[in-house]
Order: C-alpha cells, then sequence, then structure tokens
C-alpha cells in the first residue's frame, strides 16, 4: 500500500478547479469561468453529422473501425502536415494535446533531469512532470511569454537543462505570446545547450488581429536530432470530445512516441481520427469555422477586459487578450481572491474560477484569477465580471 500512495502523491490528485461545494449560493445561475472549451453554440453538429455519415456509409467506413497505424491515420497526417507546412512523416496523431504532452515527457525526460517551464504554466503538464520524476526549475512569464534571458542565464550558471516546456501561443493561463524573436532565440539556445523545446500551442488558429509568428522554419523542417517538439490539437476549435490532436517532430522521435504510445493504447479513435479528416477535407470548411469563432471570442474577450476595468479600476493588472481563451487577472494584497473569505464569497455568488495558484509549481501567492472567456455567453462574462467585482471589493 505504501507504494501506492507514493505514486498517488506524485500525481497529485488535487483538481485546479475551486470548489465551494458545502457554499449555498444566492445567485441561482451558475457562472462557470474555470471552463476552457468552445463556445458550444459555435458547433456545427449538422455538419458533424454529414461527415459521420460519409464515414459509416462510405468507402472510409473499412478504416474508421479497423486498427490504424501506431502514428496515425495517414490522410489526417497529410492534412496536418499541410496546414503545418511540414511533411507528414513528422506527423504523430495523438488523443489531444494532454497525451501529447505526456508522450514527449516520456520520450525525453527520465528521473532527476531538470526541465524548466514558465511561471505560471498549465498544470496538467506539472503532473505529467511530477509523474517522471522531473527537477522542475522556472522562468518567469513576461509580456511577450517565456524570458528567454532568465532561462539564457540559467544555462550559464551550468544547469544541465533537458527540456524547456511552454505554452508558445496565447499561453494558459495568462494569454501571452512568445514573440518571433523570442522563438528564434530560444532555438539558438536549445541548439547551443542541446535541449529540447517542447512547444503546446493548442490555441494558436485563434488569433485575434494577427496569426502568432512561427518558430524559425528551418528547424521546423524537423531532420533527425531536432530540438523541437510542437503539440496542437483539434480540441480548442471543434470540441474536446474528438480527442484528436497531434505531435509534429523529427521522424525519429515520431517512432519514440508510437514506441510508447503502445504502453497505453495503440493508436486513437480511428472514428474520431476519420471523422475529423472528413471535415477538414471540405474545402474553406475549417477555415470558415476558425474565422467565426475568432472574431465571436474577441467580441467575448473585449468584454470581458472592458467590465473588469470598469468594475476594479487601479485595482486590477489586466492585458487585453489577443487570441486564445483566457484573460489573466492579477489583484493588489487586500483583494486577494485566494483569501478564504473571498473564495466563499465568489462560490456564494455562484461564480466559479481557477486560482491563480494553481497554474505554479511552487506555492507563490499570485493573488490572480484565470478566467476563460471562450465558453460564456458575452451577457454572462458582462455578469460574472460584477459578481467577482461584488465578492472581492465587498
Amino acid at each position: 500500500m505504501a507504494e501506492y500512495s507514493a505514486l498517488f502523491r506524485r500525481l497529485d490528485a488535487k483538481s485546479p478547479f475551486s470548489s465551494g461545494n458545502d457554499i449555498d449560493p444566492i445567485e441561482t445561475k451558475l457562472l462557470p469561468f474555470d471552463i476552457g472549451i468552445p463556445d458550444l453554440s459555435l458547433l456545427p453538429g449538422d455538419d458533424y453529422a454529414r461527415a459521420a455519415a460519409e464515414v459509416f456509409g462510405g468507402p472510409r467506413f473499412n478504416e474508421a473501425v479497423s486498427y490504424s497505424a501506431y502514428e496515425g491515420i495517414t490522410r489526417l497526417r497529410e492534412q496536418v502536415a499541410l496546414r503545418r507546412h511540414t511533411n507528414v512523416e513528422n506527423v504523430f496523431i495523438t488523443t489531444g494535446a494532454t497525451q501529447g504532452i505526456f508522450l514527449t515527457i516520456s520520450a525525453y525526460v527520465d528521473p532527476g533531469d531538470v526541465v524548466v517551464v514558465e511561471n505560471p504554466t498549465f498544470p496538467f503538464a506539472l503532473k505529467a512532470l511530477r509523474l517522471a520524476g522531473a527537477d522542475i526549475r522556472t522562468v518567469p512569464t513576461g509580456p511577450r511569454g517565456l524570458d528567454v534571458d532568465a532561462l539564457e542565464e540559467l544555462l550559464e550558471s551550468g544547469v544541465n537543462v533537458r527540456l524547456v516546456y511552454t505554452v508558445s501561443d496565447f499561453q494558459n493561463p495568462t494569454g501571452v505570446t512568445l514573440s518571433a524573436r523570442s522563438k528564434a532565440r530560444l532555438l539558438d539556445l536549445a541548439e547551443r545547450y542541446d535541449f529540447v523545446i517542447a512547444a503546446d500551442s493548442p490555441y494558436r488558429d485563434l488569433w485575434f488581429d494577427q496569426p502568432p509568428a512561427e518558430f524559425p522554419q528551418e528547424e521546423r523542417e524537423l531532420k533527425d536530432g531536432g530540438h523541437l517538439v510542437e503539440i496542437g490539437s483539434f480540441s480548442k476549435t471543434l470540441g474536446p470530445g474528438w480527442r484528436v490532436g497531434w505531435n509534429i517532430a523529427d521522424a525519429a522521435t515520431v517512432e519514440r512516441f508510437a514506441a510508447y504510445r503502445t504502453s497505453a493504447e495503440v493508436h486513437p479513435s480511428g472514428v474520431a481520427q476519420s471523422i475529423v479528416s472528413t471535415l477538414l477535407g471540405w474545402d474553406g470548411w475549417y477555415d470558415g469555422l476558425v474565422a467565426k469563432q475568432r472574431e465571436t471570442y474577441r467580441r467575448k474577450a473585449y468584454a470581458l477586459y472592458d467590465t473588469l476595468i470598469d468594475v476594479f479600476g487601479a485595482d486590477i493588472v489586466v492585458r487585453r487578450p489577443e487570441g486564445g481563451y483566457f484573460l489573466w487577472a492579477q489583484f493588489p494584497e487586500r483583494l486577494d481572491p485566494a483569501a478564504d473569505g473571498r473564495r466563499r464569497e465568489l462560490a456564494r455568488r455562484n461564480v466559479r474560477v481557477v486560482q491563480g495558484d494553481s497554474f505554479y509549481p511552487y506555492d507563490t501567492g499570485s493573488r490572480a484569477l484565470r478566467l476563460a472567456f471562450s465558453f460564456l455567453p458575452e451577457e454572462d462574462l458582462i455578469e460574472g465580471s460584477r459578481r467577482i467585482g461584488q465578492s472581492l471589493l465587498g
């Protein structure tokens, strides 16, 4: 039993989401700012049904319900390769970005290896790193993403870094994006100090004004021995229930992913892969869907931002989102949302949020909230902002 208990401690089973289930709310309507999923009203169920009918009633039926290659169905790999400007042999289909993170860590990280993460960062990546026994080090997250200067200082001090994990575009939780210059510098450091970059980018299609910069193309050509793994997903645009994502890496690493996969599963759902591939095969369909999502999320993000500024004034530090799903709001100590009384007040007003400390590998007292604007209607974002104000300001 002791061994199982130790494993559970490594897994860190606590949820990053606030509960407040023992508090009777004074507001009837729940406003969940903690849910990082698409606006379901934008997802075209009729198109999903038509694509499924094509798969089940057409020549791709056998492929959908049979075993497929460990790397994923070839047609879907080709479509991802075309969209991401790479080669099919560099594409590995995953059951979502979370599996992509886990496989990358499994392929590269041994117990005791130093892995650098942004501070704050995605908590489920932290769970995977702890399970792998990684020595987790942090560098700050600035207004343009991971602080490359701080990383370089760490490397120059003699620390042997094995992997750097970054949510490179519209970061979860802060929403910031690694600049083109920082991406180029990060790759240069990876080559000089021989570490791997795990660039987790499930939100990159959801830009508002301009798409995020790519990593330099010469590295993205992904010759063997490359220093970059790109992790992506259709969950943020088509819906998380599909569980279809991808890793892009050099061909030797793709083979390693396949070897690690077979310890837990044979391949992702052939049905899900085939339906998603059918949708991507309709000329202009995916780009049209994403364009609608960008415009809707831009409007929602700006409404949330404007209302928070109106409610809190100088008592909030917040950036207007440039894409993705999330807004990161920081407060002075006297309004700390993690304080017991304010946690209870948020629950009493039926507002569900994610406390900022959930995104740090070590307790920090961040006095921050991550607020998702993708799921809720605009009027609920405005109402929820006011409830947050009532909860923190009193």
